[in-house]
């Protein structure tokens, strides 16, 4: 009988990637090594550099995403992470998988005037529109041979931060939005670039204006992904749930099951106690893939959050809600999140881990990695929704927290499953009981 892929080594898990081709020899030769950055580059890539922190690379196989099947992989610390997301794209890909868009991607920087002087400054600068655009053209002509460049450009009076006076200036801004088709980068440098050639062309137009900034904005609204799924109610009822039940009673579990993860979603979307930690799950693996591929971890959460905001409140970014299209019960689950994610630049190329990490989804551009991304967060909200609303989370999570403790508390080797599998059938799992059971097993292998 042929084993999981769970149940492999992490050695017979990479042979297997690469006889399907999914991992190339060179790449598995990279993701296998046990050393981390050579020394020169790691103090290249960070100021004041005293070590390196290692975290591993697990995979989520099997992810299907507008019919083509992925191997993501995700860099996380928490094992429950990449067991759930496993588990989440296994129930959709019973369904027929994810459907995935993405509109548009454009990255946005921004060009502030401070306190302007001119109440119509605004109006005046949308008239240098054909000139602003030249600039920006002139200034980064790598990209627009690469087919990029600026699309759009829009101006926007603010409002001063405290108008009765007490803030730094009390005429407010004027924000110059430019719209960057950046290709497959993540775009800071090149957004950069274009922004401060803009500001220069409106520090000669308007000398008497303060112009106090040319940044990026990780609000990423213009790289929007859209991801959906429809799962029948009856592939939500765990196997030992659905033992010895059949007919209306098994379509009864299922149905509930689908309505109390459609209330859980509901539950988030008007209280933000819930939906920060509903976010945290989707963000669980949206930002293990980020960090596995070298991206901007950072930016994606800030965009992200910011997103789950737009209309003033906080709330989930997916939303699960049960519909019965033909008579019965079907969990439809959506979500569009702002996805940045590069697939060429960045670190991408200087951390040889990421890059091989990168080259195991297999996407041809970086509007394709977003869409796998995005699906891996919706996949493990889903299976967070369902052991939430099920058996509760605390069960899966202990199961999988129980390695980690063991390595805490000392176990090597074979040691650490022996001390895991008793700590799943103990009273309590703490750290005296893993003590106690790695004791047992040292002196039960003649170890004293």
């Amino acid at each position: 009988m042929s084993r999981r892929f769970y149940e492999l080594s992490p050695a017979e898990r990479r042979e297997q990637m690469v006889a399907e081709g999914r991992l190339t020899p060179e790449a598995d030769e990279l993701l296998a090594a046990p050393v981390g950055l050579d020394p020169h580059t790691a103090s290249r890539l960070v100021e004041n550099q005293v070590g390196q922190l290692h975290l591993p690379i697990g995979v989520v196989p099997g992810v299907l995403v507008n019919g083509r099947t992925y191997t993501v992989p995700l860099c996380t610390e928490e094992a429950s992470v990449v067991a759930a997301a496993a588990n989440g794209a296994r129930i959709v890909r019973m369904a027929g998988g994810f459907t995935a868009v993405t509109p548009t991607r454009l990255m946005t920087g921004q060009v502030v005037v401070a306190e302007p002087r001119d109440p119509r400054l605004a109006e005046r600068i949308g008239q240098c529109r054909e000139e602003l655009f030249a600039a920006a053209a002139q200034a980064h002509p790598s990209i627009i041979a690469r087919g990029g460049g600026l699309r759009d450009l829009r101006v926007r009076d603010l409002p001063p931060a405290d108008p009765a006076g007490g803030a730094a200036g009390t005429r407010g801004f004027v924000s110059v939005d430019l719209s960057v088709d950046v290709r497959d980068a993540m775009g800071a440098n090149i957004i950069d670039t274009i922004g401060e050639a803009v500001a220069a062309v409106l520090r000669e137009r308007f000398p008497d204006e303060e112009v106090l900034m040319a940044i990026i904005s990780n609000y990423a609204v213009g790289s929007l992904v859209e991801v959906s799924c429809d799962l029948p109610a009856a592939l939500l009822v765990p196997a030992r749930a659905a033992r010895g039940l059949e007919g209306e009673e098994l379509a009864g579990l299922a149905e509930r099951t689908a309505r109390r993860i459609a209330l859980a979603s509901d539950l988030a979307q008007v209280d933000t106690t819930r939906a920060v930690t509903h976010n945290k799950g989707v963000m669980n693996g949206v930002h293990a893939a980020a960090l596995a591929i070298g991206n901007d971890t950072r930016a994606v959460e800030a965009g992200c959050h910011a997103w789950a905001a737009r209309d003033g409140r906080y709330r989930g970014l997916s939303q699960w809600s049960l519909t019965r299209p033909q008579g019965a019960a079907v969990l439809h689950g959506q979500m569009s999140v702002p996805l940045p994610l590069a697939s060429v630049g960045g670190t991408i190329h200087a951390l040889a881990q990421a890059e091989a990490a990168l080259g195991l989804i297999g996407a041809e551009d970086a509007a394709e990695v977003a869409r796998v991304v995005a699906a891996v967060g919706l996949a493990q909200n889903l299976a967070a929704l369902r052991a939430l609303v099920t058996d509760g989370i605390q069960k899966g999570h202990m199961s999988m927290h129980s390695r980690a403790l063991a390595i805490t508390v000392g176990a090597r080797g074979e040691q650490i499953e022996q001390v895991a599998e008793l700590l799943r059938s103990a009273e309590r799992m703490n750290q005296d009981t893993a003590r106690r059971l790695l004791a047992q097993v040292r002196a039960a292998a003649g170890e004293g």
